[in-house]
């Protein structure tokens, strides 16, 4: 999957750049959540 692959590479730039200073927006948190542990597991 292309898809897969994109997300593979820019989950932990954007874990980490959410975490540094994009925290304002709920959405941000959710994203961060859902597809971040989602994927992971």
């Amino acid at each position: 999957d292309p898809s897969y692959e994109l997300l593979v590479p820019r989950d932990s730039m954007c874990v980490e750049d959410t975490l540094r200073g994009r925290l304002s927006t709920e959405e941000s948190i959710y994203e961060i959540t859902y597809y971040g542990k989602g994927r992971m597991l």
